[in-house]
C-alpha cells in the first residue's frame, strides 16, 4: 500500500475522494502557560501487571494517560487475554496477521485491565462496550468514564477521563510522500505553512498536525470524511499545546502533543485546560521536554 493509501485508510477516506472542504476554526489560541499541573496524570510502563493492583480516581477535569508497549506486556499476556469477550476473540480472528492477532489481542487486555482500576476493581472481563456510529467505543456504566486508545508500531497509549477525550500516536517513518498527502487531507493554510518550512524540519510538523487532528476527530467520535469541522493548526508550529474552538463541538477543546523521541509524535484532545506532562518512568523511546 502506498503512502497516500495508507494515510487515507487510517483516516477512512474513499480513495476516490481527492478534494475536501474545509470550515476553519471559529478561534485558534496557544496558551502562554498551561494551570492546574495536576490535570494531566502519565503513567509509563508502571503496573505492568494492570490488574489487580490499587483501586484508581480521577478527580473532576483530570486526565490519565497510560504509555506502554508489547514488550512490557508479554509477560502477562496469558492474564490478559483471559479478560476479553468472545467477540473480542473473534474480531481478533479476522486479523490477517498473526502478529496483530497477538498485538490486538493484548492491548484490549489491557484497556480492560486499566479501566477495571478505575471501576472499584470490578472483573476486567465483565466490563461491556458500546460503539458510536464512527466505531468509536464506550464503556457501558453508571460511572461517567470517557477513554480513548491509540497503537502504532507496538506502542499503546490509553486516555482516561471524565470527559470527552481523544489520544493518537503515530510513527513518523509512516508516510513517505507527505507532500502528496498533504495536498489531499490538509488546511490550504496547513500545506502553505509545511511548503514554507525547511525541508528537514517538515516531517516533524507534519506529523504533530496530524496525530493532533487524529485526537480531535477520535475525541469527537467522528471521521475526517464525515465532519465539515476540519482542524487547522497552520500557526501551532511551537510548543505542546493549543486550544481550538470549532462550530460544531461548542466548548473549547485543548491539544496537547506528547513530548516524543525523533522518530514518535503523539497527541491528546480534551475539554478544558490541563497541563505540563510529568513524566515518572522514561523507556527509552519517551523524552521528556
Amino acid at each position: 500500500m502506498d503512502s497516500v493509501r495508507a494515510c487515507q485508510s487510517r483516516w477512512g477516506v474513499p480513495p476516490s475522494n481527492t478534494n475536501s472542504t474545509f470550515r476553519g476554526m471559529d478561534s485558534f489560541t496557544q496558551p502562554k502557560a498551561l494551570a492546574h499541573p495536576e490535570q494531566l496524570r502519565v503513567h509509563i510502563n508502571q503496573d505492568v501487571d494492570l490488574w489487580p493492583g490499587p483501586a484508581l480516581q480521577l478527580d473532576p477535569g483530570q486526565t490519565d494517560l497510560w504509555i506502554t508497549d508489547r514488550e512490557h506486556l508479554e509477560p502477562v499476556g496469558a492474564l490478559l487475554e483471559e479478560f476479553l469477550q468472545t467477540d473480542e476473540r473473534m474480531r481478533a480472528q479476522r486479523l490477517v496477521r498473526e502478529e496483530d492477532q497477538r498485538t490486538f489481542r493484548l492491548f484490549r487486555g489491557a484497556l480492560r485491565g486499566l479501566l477495571a482500576r478505575y471501576m472499584d476493581n470490578t472483573s476486567p472481563g465483565s466490563l461491556s462496550f458500546r460503539y458510536g456510529p464512527q466505531g468509536k467505543p464506550a464503556l457501558v456504566s453508571p460511572i461517567p468514564i470517557h477513554f480513548n486508545l491509540a497503537h502504532a508500531g507496538g506502542r499503546l497509549a490509553v486516555a482516561i477521563s471524565y470527559q470527552p477525550v481523544g489520544v493518537d500516536i503515530e510513527r513518523m517513518d509512516r508516510c513517505t510522500d507527505l507532500d502528496a498527502v498533504a495536498a489531499r487531507f490538509y488546511h490550504p493554510a496547513e500545506v502553505a505553512a509545511l511548503t514554507a518550512r525547511p525541508a528537514d524540519q517538515r516531517r516533524a510538523l507534519f506529523f504533530r498536525w496530524w496525530s493532533a487532528k487524529e485526537a480531535a476527530l477520535k475525541a469527537w467520535g467522528v471521521g475526517i470524511g464525515s465532519t465539515p469541522d476540519h482542524p487547522d493548526f497552520s500557526r501551532w508550529t511551537e510548543g505542546t499545546s493549543a486550544h481550538i474552538m470549532t462550530p460544531s463541538h461548542g466548548r473549547p477543546w485543548l491539544i496537547h502533543a506528547f513530548p516524543t523521541s525523533s522518530d514518535w509524535a503523539g497527541a491528546l484532545a480534551t475539554q478544558g485546560t490541563m497541563a505540563g506532562l510529568g513524566v515518572r518512568d522514561a523507556t527509552g523511546w519517551w523524552q521528556a521536554t
